[in-house]
């Protein structure tokens, strides 16, 4: 496929000339047999460029970058070039290395002139339309479609429906309320992406997006870039098609959407593509007939949502050429045997359809085994928010909702109080004690999250002071949103339904690292929380409805489920075993020999923060039984359960300290110890019994 303009004669045969320079260097210097297989090489490369000049070049000048780059002469200016290419290094001589990199450099360079000369004639253009990247919107009329298309007519509609059907967002939380709609564009915050420079497949599945940034940056390969550059980029590549990999609530779904309407409006150059291509959206989670192919699907997905488009306008389409396929939601087929089918249909499609691009987009738990995509696709995955995105976004939220809900003469008043009111979140965001809290602080780079954290500001004008307060404002807030919305013939309100998650959590916590569970596993716990609050409702059907609607559980694949963020497991576990410990102690006792487990911690510090009634003094007794309290004391664990606690109480281990039965000396020595660092007071009073107790092991302890 082409994906420039074919270049000046001038500059082919200069690029010709580099690379026979460049091989006739290789053939002098190499040893035997290289010299050889370079005098071949350079005939086979001179027949190949004159049938496709462009195309060969391109590739060899990646190639020239990469080998300089593996031979170790140059490699720091061969890796700063965002370069890759499929040539192994051939040799290590310095004098090839050298020429190597010259001719990659100069071609590279060409094709650098040529990008920017190309950029600059974009620019121009969109500046004469009086367009720019911060105003997608397209104008009322008409749409922009390319003259002289042989559907010209059936695009013009095409465009007119798809534009109408992706401009506006629903804003959750206030979908009743709006009196205007919401554009997508004014919600969206440009987001970032990184992909692995090495140009050697990885077949790594990643878990979340932090392992895949992990692992890239121990190879040294992390780029980064713009998510908006990601097609042009994978392009100049010599990629066709880009597949894009996130958390969920990360963007994804967003970002294509956004990419029709930018097209819509600014054409497809504008991206990197070439004049006419068109965009169609096409979500993944409607296909059901998947042995009817792409085309299908395409014609299907057309005929309902646009109705003023022709039909057989897809086929039309697709014979047409130049076509952006938006493949969203490769994790939502149903099973891993039919995502494999479709990653293999995708990358059919993309040999049949030369002249056609590809983005797709899945969750990292979708993209394992055979559904991966072939290395046609450059893998780009998507970053977390950074603070000034974060900071956007509050700003563009709190002008969006505090506008929408209001009459157009009153705006001006209502843009006062957003700006008023985002102020007022982002400080408490950059405040230390509130980023130091790395739980919650992970919550507000994630954009579905950090709506929540917006809405939950709204409601009571700040955040809550206390971590637990804003998981349990943050919970009911997803929730009731859920409440408003679900389509199940179910009437529990949305405390009934957290009382059935909270069972949940804590069986998917009870095995370290867990935080994902198939439908299978989890009706288990589920139908046994459904019996115990009398509640009628079929499993499947409550957490396919909890996942789709309210954003707190979500699907990771299509059968497999997790709470949106590891600190919503974590609180709705600790108010599980809060409210098991309050019936039966044993409860306690278990969490209490979690004490020292790192994957134990927020839970009990969670549960600790509660209150009506508080659990302190009950969970420190069983603390208390345990031969470990002495190791305890001086841990930082202890020293954050007290500082986390809603009530303190010396009464626990003054009880284990008076008590007179043998076999105690460890605990009683720990208990000492907590009330010495702890409640230097309490201690104080207890000294005379210290001195003379009836334990050896104390008395010692106490004498030294």
């Amino acid at each position: 496929m082409s994906t420039t303009p074919t270049p000046p004669w001038w500059q082919t045969s200069l690029k010709i000339t580099a690379v026979v320079v460049a091989l006739a260097a290789v053939a002098i210097w190499a040893p035997w047999p290289i010299n050889a297989l370079a005098v071949l090489g350079a005939v086979v490369f001179l027949l190949l460029s004159l049938r496709n000049p462009d195309h060969w070049l391109r590739r060899a000048a990646t190639g020239c970058l990469t080998g300089a780059a593996v031979s170790g002469v140059v490699p720091d200016l061969a890796g700063r070039l965002e370069w890759q290419g499929g040539f192994v290094e051939i040799t290590k001589d310095g004098m090839v290395a050298y020429a190597l990199l010259a001719t990659g450099v100069a071609m590279a360079a060409l094709d650098v002139w040529r990008e920017r000369a190309r950029a600059g004639a974009s620019a121009s253009s969109r500046d004469a339309r009086g367009s720019g990247d911060d105003e997608l919107e397209p104008p009322d009329e008409p749409i922009r479609s390319e003259p002289k298309d042989p559907l010209d007519d059936d695009l013009r509609a095409y465009f007119t429906a798809a534009v109408e059907r992706h401009r506006t967002i629903e804003l959750a939380g206030f979908e009743a309320r709006v009196r205007a709609p919401i554009r997508l564009q004014d919600l969206y915050v440009p987001l970032h992406a990184m992909f692995d420079r090495d140009p050697w497949r990885d077949d790594v599945a990643f878990p979340n997006a932090e392992a895949a940034k992990d692992h890239v940056d121990a190879r040294g390969m992390r780029c980064e870039l713009l998510l908006s550059d990601a097609l042009e980029h994978a392009l100049r590549l010599g990629r066709s098609g880009v597949v894009l990999l996130g958390d969920p609530g990360s963007g994804k779904t967003t970002h294509l959407r956004r990419i029709l309407l930018k097209i819509a409006h600014d054409g497809a150059e504008s991206l990197g593509l070439p004049q006419g291509v068109v965009p169609v959206f096409l979500p993944l989670r409607n296909l059901e007939e998947l042995d009817k192919g792409l085309d299908t699907f395409i014609e299907r997905e057309l005929a309902g949502p646009f109705r003023t488009v022709p039909e057989g306008f897809g086929e039309r389409l697709r014979v047409r050429g130049r076509v952006l396929y938006l493949l969203d939601g490769l994790d939502e087929v149903r099973s891993a045997e039919d995502r494999a089918k479709v990653a293999s249909w995708i990358d059919q499609a993309r040999t049949a359809y030369h002249d056609s691009y590809f983005m797709v987009t899945c969750r990292y738990a979708g993209y394992t085994g055979g559904a991966r995509l072939s290395e046609n696709f450059l893998e780009v995955h998507l970053r977390p928010l950074d603070d000034e995105q974060v900071d956007d976004f509050v700003r563009r939220w709190f002008s969006i909702v505090e506008t929408s809900l209001v009459e157009a003469h009153e705006r001006p008043v209502a843009m006062r109080r957003a700006k008023a009111r985002a102020d007022e979140l982002v400080a408490e965001l950059r405040k230390p004690e509130f980023q130091e809290a790395a739980r919650v602080y992970e919550l507000t780079h994630n954009p579905l999250l950090l709506t929540t954290i917006c809405l939950v500001h709204r409601d009571s004008r700040r955040l809550p002071d206390r971590r637990v307060d804003l998981y349990d404002q943050c919970v009911n807030v997803l929730l009731e949103r859920w409440n408003d919305a679900k389509k199940l013939p179910i009437t529990f309100p949305a405390k009934q339904a957290r009382a059935l998650l909270q069972p949940v959590a804590r069986w998917m916590h009870d095995e370290e690292g867990r935080t994902r569970a198939t439908t299978q596993q989890l009706v288990g716990p589920l139908r046994e929380a459904l019996e115990v609050t009398g509640l009628t409702v079929e499993p499947g059907a409550f957490l396919a409805s909890i996942r789709d609607e309210s954003g707190l559980l979500t699907g990771w694949g299509v059968d497999e489920f997790g709470f949106m963020h590891l600190g919503l497991q974590e609180f709705l576990t600790a108010q599980q075993y809060r409210n098991e410990g309050l019936l039966d102690n044993k409860a306690f006792d278990r969490l209490a020999g979690y004490f020292g487990d790192s994957w134990w911690q927020e839970v009990i510090l969670l549960m600790l923060a509660q209150r009506n009634p508080p659990v302190f003094e009950p969970f420190m007794r069983a603390l208390t039984k345990r031969s470990e309290l002495a190791s305890w004391a001086d841990a930082e664990m202890m020293d954050l359960s007290f500082n986390e606690t809603a009530v303190k109480s010396a009464a626990p281990f003054v009880e284990v300290i008076l008590k007179s039965e043998a076999g105690l000396g460890k605990q009683q020595v720990g208990a000492a110890k907590v009330l010495r660092r702890k409640m230097p007071e309490e201690f104080a009073r207890l000294e005379v019994v210290l001195a003379e107790h009836l334990t050896a092991e104390v008395r010692m302890w106490w004498a030294s």
